[in-house]
């Protein structure tokens, strides 16, 4: 096992999801053109259509609305715009998205998703980008697949999947290729990879595990 330390914000991103859907506020619809289908089943909005709730906006080309689930489906140009609790704004983007507003839960694909969080302790924001990501308010848990970036002003870090479970605070990187993380302060860059990466949000550490292999470079300042 090695274990060394880095300065990761990782928490910012993946939890920014689960902060912001914490309300009791009602989720509102809107759009230019509304459309009633199924016997009035489902609800389809376009143009400028936006969903609201507390603090949270997403935005799309296209919703539609299961009116028995609350499901809302987004496609074209999706758009997040929410604060975390400590009113840190965070941005989402992707082509397609399902939403629950009521559940804080949901899934962006397509386009390959982005997040950016702009966090208070740090000079420049976090990015986490990815195939698909899905948030679950619920269960505190925030799950990333398919070339995961997840890159912040001190280093980045990448694999086919990542998970983050809130309650135990930590970031699990997995998949072939195998995850790798680059860290770069001042005057030291270094590079790992291994079978399993672990991220802790809490301590600002990494423990690798399983064939670890690793590269540390010096630079000596001009």
């Amino acid at each position: 096992m090695k274990k060394f330390s880095a300065v990761f914000l990782v928490s910012a991103a993946f939890y920014a999801f689960s902060a912001a859907e914490n309300t009791s506020e009602k989720a509102v619809i809107t759009g230019d053109q509304m459309e009633i289908i199924k016997s009035g089943r489902e609800v389809v909005f376009s143009g400028n259509a936006v969903v609201t709730r507390g603090l949270s906006v997403l935005k799309a080309d296209w919703l539609k609305q299961d009116k028995a689930t609350g499901l809302v489906e987004a496609r074209g140009n999706v758009y997040l715009k929410t604060f975390s609790q400590d009113g840190e704004l965070i941005v989402g983007r992707g082509g397609r998205a399902r939403y629950l507003p009521e559940d804080g839960k949901g899934e962006f694909w397509e386009s390959r998703p982005n997040v950016v969080y702009y966090v208070k302790s740090s000079t420049e924001p976090l990015n986490l980008t990815a195939d698909k990501i899905d948030f679950d308010n619920l269960s505190k848990i925030i799950h990333a697949e398919g070339a995961v970036e997840i890159i912040t002003s001190s280093g980045s870090a990448f694999a086919q999947d990542a998970v983050y479970r809130q309650q135990e605070m930590k970031v699990f990187l997995t998949g072939q290729p195998r995850p790798r993380i680059i860290y770069d302060e001042k005057s030291r860059k270094g590079e790992y990879t291994a079978d399993l990466i672990t991220l802790s949000t809490e301590k600002r550490d990494a423990d690798l595990q399983g064939h670890v292999h690793g590269k540390i470079y010096d630079f000596e300042k001009r």
